[in-house]
């Protein structure tokens, strides 16, 4: 079975490359350019992956990911950033319990690359 992903990228052209470089590798994908929409049509205990943009300018990635976690705890997620370090975009909005160091993608990366990090994040245990 497929593994489903939400990405949710307020750069249209990056939200629409994700979707297709993973579409191209066999995952299914919803993606959303607006973080509240995505939201609304978040469902839980639906998806594999959230990925999330770490900077947007409706809702920082990291509310975002508070907002998904209190709908589904068990969803792994990851944050896409061009920061090059992690507390450029996740410092004083910082939920309890952040996910893993090794959930941050940062870009530009290649599109294998891109792959192989979802990979590795899809394995990694809860």
């Amino acid at each position: 079975m497929s593994k489903r992903i939400l990405v949710v990228n307020d750069e249209a052209d990056i939200n629409t490359t994700v979707r297709k470089v993973l579409e191209d590798k066999g995952f299914k994908v919803d993606s959303y350019e607006d973080p509240r929409l995505a939201l609304e049509n978040f469902k839980p205990y639906y998806y594999d992956l959230v990925i999330i943009d770490s900077k947007m300018p409706q809702m920082s990635g990291s509310a975002f990911y508070r907002a998904v976690k209190a709908l589904d705890k068990l969803v792994k997620t990851c944050f896409l950033t061009a920061a090059e370090l992690q507390s450029e975009h996740y410092s004083d909005d910082t939920p309890s319990s952040p996910p893993s160091p090794n959930c941050f993608i940062r870009i530009p990366i290649e599109n294998e690359r891109l792959v192989e990090r979802i990979d590795e994040i899809m394995a990694e245990e809860k």
